[in-house]
């Protein structure tokens, strides 16, 4: 059992929440700390990967807007090495 102290505020916004939802308040509280502790244990794929994100770059730093054309003359070069 737990037994914690709300300030009214917080109070009337969970009794209307749970009210919306048909629920008790304890019932909705539970629900929420459910609902929170499987996202803390289960992070988001962003948060698992956002170290990563914009640490790698090609030495032109547009590939994700010129990525047909950076393609192309990979290609055309690669097709121009074979050919000789």
């Amino acid at each position: 059992m737990l037994t914690i102290r709300l300030d009214k505020d917080t109070e009337k916004n969970i009794e209307r929440l749970a009210k919306q939802n048909n629920q008790t308040k304890s019932e909705f509280v539970r629900e929420c700390l459910a609902e929170y502790i499987v996202k803390s244990e289960n992070p988001h794929p962003y948060e698992l990967g956002k170290n990563l994100f914009g640490n790698y770059s090609n030495e032109k730093g547009n590939l994700s807007q010129h990525r047909k054309q950076i393609l192309a003359e990979i290609l055309k070069e690669k097709h121009a090495k074979h050919s000789h």
